[in-house]
């Protein structure tokens, strides 16, 4: 695939974070509202997914910097998230079913990808 599919794709990501941040509540205790924290978590993990797939094919070195940044801000929103769906569920387990089939997704859809790019790096850090 070229970069042009890529720069699209990036395009697509971006346009469903910024989609993704306006659904955020601005309300003190979250936990009060499980199903926008479930949802907000799905979304989050099928964002940091298509900006793997997008960080490990970026030719532009300046823009593959940015998405790698936007990744791990990504990937620190998922570790929030899911803090407070322990929290709200009072269980280390939480139960998305409902939010993935409202979104018409599959677990498969929703496990979270190891980006590769950390993978490198930790084989460079190893002595």
């Amino acid at each position: 695939m070229s970069h042009v599919t890529y720069d699209l794709e990036f395009r697509k990501v971006h346009d469903l974070l910024t989609e993704t941040l306006q659904l955020e509540p601005v309300q003190a205790d979250r936990r009060d509202d499980r199903d926008i924290l479930a949802t907000l978590y799905v979304r989050y993990i099928l964002i940091a997914n298509r900006l793997t797939r997008v960080v490990d094919q970026m030719v532009q070195p300046q823009k593959r910097m940015l998405v790698k940044k936007l990744l791990e801000a990504s990937l620190g929103r998922i570790l929030e998230l899911k803090t407070d769906l322990v929290e709200a569920d009072l269980n280390e387990w939480t139960h998305i079913g409902d939010v993935m089939e409202k979104l018409n997704l599959t677990p498969l859809d929703v496990e979270l990808e190891v980006p590769t790019c950390f993978r490198r790096e930790s084989k460079i850090q190893q002595p």
